[in-house]
């Protein structure tokens, strides 16, 4: 696995003998270099040397994760939000390159990882955030056309990822597409939280007769599509409220919930790719988002 080598290979950096406030405050000051060689416009190797950074500065936390104070707990959540905030801004940066976009997803992985195997406790949206920028990216390729079989899995395997701590979250409100910061995405919300996808407005004035024509049939997929996506979500909700009153332990499996956060997930992206006027990737995000809804047939009937 690219991500276990990855980690073997920074293994080095945990045996140096440094308190944690001191490696936390390494790892701030090589995110703030980091930043500022993005408003440099680095190229793509550079910023894909900083990502495989940044995935060793959080795996070279692992060994003083115990010894973590309230203090240090704090410093880390900040230290979270701020290497998820420049994974996004690279992820914006570079989302045609796809040798950076797999780094990324990698890093994403990482500290993914980190969260959900030793800093739980320290930041419990952590692990979900990470898989769910990760997912994102992996969405992105995949509507793109870039990584073939192989992106389609890693599509798969981060939505489980996705899935299977978003379920262990407790707290927090439900949001969509990509959270930001606190707010994770869960599988299944309340029906009351369940809102319509609205399709943005489009000044047609501004197309040339191929967006036109591209607008027209994107627009008429997403009517057709966004409000079986929304039954589908009510009728998770449904269905998961009788689950929880037959048990605690009573809910979705793993991988109906990551088709549930996927359905979610690609109906917001062709929302993002319409207001950005690229609506073959929109009306491809809508089949994607509709294929998972399908996938989900033998549990919502619908």
């Amino acid at each position: 696995m690219i991500r276990v080598a990855l980690v073997l290979a920074i293994a080095g950096i945990a045996a140096c003998a440094q308190a944690p406030a001191e490696r936390q405050q390494a790892l701030q000051g090589m995110i703030g270099g980091m930043n500022s060689r993005l408003n440099a416009q680095p190229s793509g190797r550079q910023v894909i040397s900083d990502s495989s950074r940044l995935a060793a500065g959080f795996s070279g936390l692992v060994p003083y994760v115990g010894g973590f104070g309230e203090s240090d707990n704090q410093v880390n959540r900040e230290l979270a939000q701020a290497a998820f905030a420049w994974l996004a801004r690279a992820s914006s940066m570079f989302a045609s390159d796809q040798a950076v976009s797999q780094s990324l997803m990698q890093t994403y992985g990482v500290i993914g990882d980190f969260y959900r195997n030793h800093g739980a406790s320290v930041y419990p949206s952590g692990a979900a955030l990470a898989y769910a920028g990760g997912n994102h990216l992996a969405r992105s390729m995949v509507v793109g056309g870039h990584g073939g079989r192989s992106m389609e899995r890693e599509l798969e395997r981060s939505g489980l990822e996705w899935a299977a701590v978003s379920y262990m979250m407790n707290g927090g409100p439900p949001a969509q597409g990509v959270p930001p910061e606190e707010t994770v995405a869960r599988p299944v919300v309340p029906v009351a939280d369940i809102q319509p996808a609205v399709l943005p407005d489009v000044d047609e004035s501004r197309l040339d007769d191929q967006q036109k024509a591209a607008w027209s049939d994107v627009r008429e997929r997403f009517m057709n599509v966004a409000p079986k996506v929304q039954q589908a979500r009510l009728l998770l909700a449904q269905l998961s409220s009788r689950l929880e009153s037959q048990g605690p332990n009573m809910t979705l499996n793993t991988q109906d919930a990551a088709a549930a956060l996927m359905m979610q997930g690609f109906l917001d992206d062709s929302v993002e790719f319409i207001r950005a006027r690229q609506f073959e990737k929109a009306s491809e995000a809508l089949v994607r988002a509709d294929y998972q809804r399908q996938k989900l047939k033998s549990v919502t009937g619908q």
